[in-house]
């Protein structure tokens, strides 16, 4: 997500402009259309807090990404990027509560300062952006940044399931077995 998702705020210009042909103040909203979709999470009474919620977030980010990019209408750009925000900030809240949850408290400050180092992944994930985009369009550059947010996502479940397979046969806790230093 990092790498390959979180760095198409960078891109919506061109879509403002290129795509959309709106000006200053359709900018304006089509930036800020993610901070709904936040906003509208903050709203959310329950989050189931794990893998597969964290995956489906993934997914659904990678969806409303790929819908986004193929949109020419603005009233849909705007309702695409809200499901983009909505998403990104579930992932991310869902992946620190995960994190906060499992890791030791002795390696919590460690580890949470490797979660938070992925900011510097946006940069370098918006040089490969612009990049491929120039090449192949940034349309289809961002449905291939979503194929890879994708497969993330559904190795993290596979692995996830395995994980939870063994430690059924073993009869303990799933969090207990994900702990492991094979992880």
């Amino acid at each position: 997500m990092a790498m390959f998702g979180a760095p198409y705020n960078r891109f919506v210009p061109i879509f403002a402009t290129n795509v959309l042909h709106v000006g200053p103040t359709g900018f304006g909203l089509l930036m800020s259309a993610p901070g709904v979709g936040a906003t509208v999470l903050a709203s959310v009474n329950k989050l189931r807090v794990g893998t597969r919620s964290i995956c489906m977030c993934v997914i659904g980010f990678a969806l409303s990404l790929t819908l986004f990019a193929f949109s020419h209408s603005f009233i849909f750009s705007l309702i695409f990027l809200a499901m983009v925000g909505f998403c990104q900030i579930g992932e991310r809240a869902l992946t620190n509560t995960v994190i906060q949850m499992t890791t030791p408290q002795d390696l919590l400050g460690r580890v949470l300062s490797l979660f938070f180092m992925d900011r510097g992944l946006w940069s370098l994930g918006g040089v490969m952006i612009g990049a491929s985009a120039s090449a192949i369009g940034i349309d289809w550059t961002f449905s291939l940044c979503s194929v890879v947010c994708v497969i993330a996502a559904t190795t993290l479940l596979s692995i996830s399931r395995k994980y939870r397979a063994e430690a059924a046969r073993q009869g303990g806790d799933y969090r207990a077995v994900t702990r492991r230093s094979d992880l």
